[in-house]
């Protein structure tokens, strides 16, 4: 008598896992579609102790490497060297990078990001994981590409520098 119990319990409880890994990529994906959050919502980390690096004169620079704005000069830029790709890949999933990015894996609701460390300045990737919004509204011509290419802009998830750069360490690692 337990044992078909048992077994009866077992077959209702798969599919109820089923439904809810669907619904939380599904939930996921909304918040890569959701709207930025309100002026109110603090977006910038804290004023660094230290100088930011600076980048290599413009005509040097890797595509992406706009001249920030004065709110997002105030991010703090850790070297590429100080990420960890391991941390990375658990940020990558824990605040839902992958419901909207592959690296390597091809497009989804935004771009494929395999590369996109050779391709991009890092301090201009630092600045867009942390602040998008910020990114976006100053007029930045690549975010704003971005926008256009894809329909819609990157959620602020809220990522630290620090955090943002072990991400970056994962992306590159893949």
């Amino acid at each position: 008598m337990f044992g078909s119990i048992t077994t009866k319990a077992r077959s209702r409880t798969v599919p109820l896992l089923i439904c809810a890994t669907l619904l939380g990529i599904a939930m996921a994906a909304l918040a890569c579609a959701a709207p930025t959050p309100s002026p109110a919502t603090p977006t910038t980390a804290p004023a660094a102790t230290k100088p930011a690096a600076t980048s290599p004169p413009a005509a040097t620079q890797p595509a992406g490497a706009g001249t920030p704005s004065s709110g997002l000069s105030a991010i703090p830029i850790p070297p590429a060297s100080a990420g960890n790709a391991a941390t990375g890949k658990d940020l990558f999933t824990s605040k839902g990078c992958v419901a909207c990015h592959t690296i390597g894996g091809g497009r989804l609701v935004g771009p494929d990001l395999k590369g996109v460390t050779t391709t991009r300045d890092h301090a201009w990737l630092i600045r867009f994981i942390v602040a998008p919004n910020q990114v976006i509204a100053s007029g930045d011509p690549i975010a704003t590409q971005l926008v256009q290419q894809y329909g819609t802009q990157m959620p602020n998830l809220g990522i630290t520098p620090e955090q943002a750069n072990d991400i970056l360490a994962y992306i590159a690692s893949q």
